[in-house]
Formats: structure tokens, sequence, C-alpha cells
């Protein structure tokens, strides 16, 4: 999906596979950032994406963990020497911001940038930027006018 290789009907098979869980090889932890890109590329799977993860990572939320872990079996894994503390335990921060508040960057340091939240998400959030942060409330977002400029004329 990611590549391009898949388009059209099969792209958006294999999107409702990889939402449903029914892909032969479930996807891992360290995967997941994969997935969900792929996932939030067509509209009509961000919602699903964001949930995913939220039941993913909640779940080791819900067993008390104060970060997130290597895999979701946490320190029982290889052999009881899991880690508590990975790498990929941004994922979650990243859907966030790229799925459910829609906040994409379209050139390097958010020069120009989209916001398409998801209608229901009522949120309060920074970005900090090169030019600026911008920040949201609810399903509105402010930025200064340097950001402002940017976005009118992005070649300024």
């Amino acid at each position: 999906l990611l590549s391009g290789a898949a388009t059209g009907d099969r792209a958006t098979a294999l999107r409702r596979a990889l939402a449903a869980g029914t892909i032969e090889i479930p996807t891992t932890l360290s995967y997941a950032l994969f997935k969900y890109e792929a996932m939030i590329a067509d509209p009509a799977f961000r919602r699903g994406a964001v949930e995913d993860c939220l039941h993913t990572w909640g779940q080791m939320t819900l067993a008390g963990a104060t970060s997130f872990w290597e895999t979701i079996r946490g320190a029982a894994d290889f052999d009881n020497a899991g880690s508590l503390c990975h790498g990929w335990s941004a994922v979650p921060a990243w859907l966030w911001f790229e799925g459910a508040l829609g906040v994409h960057p379209l050139e390097p340091g958010f020069r120009r940038f989209s916001f398409d939240p998801l209608p229901e998400i009522q949120a309060q959030a920074v970005v900090p930027t090169p030019f600026g942060d911008m920040r949201i409330s609810g399903n509105a977002i402010s930025y200064n006018r340097e950001l402002q400029k940017l976005q009118q004329n992005p070649r300024d």
C-alpha cells in the first residue's frame, strides 16, 4: 500500500483487512506505524486506525504501564527480557496528530500543512514548527502571521 503497488479496489480490500485484523501475519507493534500510515492514507480508514491504536496501546495503559512496551506481552516476552520502554511507543503520539487531529505537513517544517480533524475529536494541542506554534483547540487551529503567510504564499 505504501509503495503504491496496490491501488483502487485492491488497496481498499487490503485496508479493510488491516482494519479487521484478518491479515494472515498479524502486525507487530514495531510495524504498526506502517499499518496506520497505510490505513490513514484513505480517509475512510482514519477512524479505524485511531481506534485500533487506542485499543492496542490502551491495553498497556490499563495494565498499569507508565511507558509503552516493545511488544504487547511486555516484560514477559523474550523469555522475560521484554523492554517496557521502546522506540515505537511514539506511534500513538504520531497517529494522534496525523490521524485524529489531521495535522499533516505538506512541506518540511510545516511550511505548508493541511488540517482535517476527525469531526468527533475535541482536543487541545500545540504543534511546534520553525515558523511558530500551531495551536489546536476543538476542531479549530490558530497560528501566527508568519505561518499564515506561508500557507497563503508558500514560495515567499
